[in-house]
């Protein structure tokens, strides 16, 4: 829920995460800048963003930040898992 405890957390611990799903409008950090911050501290970790209508993000900004999937709200739950399992076998491979 707090964007800036989640990049610490991440930081203190990064082998202790396997993705990251993050919203693009948020308080405090955008998400963004939270892919950013943990692209950082490790550039394989795949991100997942999400985000309502935007006119200054796209998912060709996403992409060019190094986050895997980009995604427009609402996500169905579904949609979601697909998502999450196409992005983490993308590791695979």
């Amino acid at each position: 829920r707090d964007s800036v405890e989640a990049v610490t957390a991440f930081k203190s611990n990064p082998a202790g995460y396997d993705l990251v799903i993050t919203d693009l409008t948020m308080p405090k950090m955008s998400g963004e800048e939270v892919a950013r911050e943990i692209l950082k501290k490790n550039d394989y970790m795949p991100i997942i963003i999400c985000s309502g209508y935007s006119e200054t993000f796209s998912e060709e900004n996403a992409r060019a930040l190094g986050i895997k999937k980009f995604l427009v709200k609402p996500v169905p739950i579904n949609e979601l898992a697909v998502s999450v399992r196409e992005v983490l076998d993308s590791l695979q491979g």
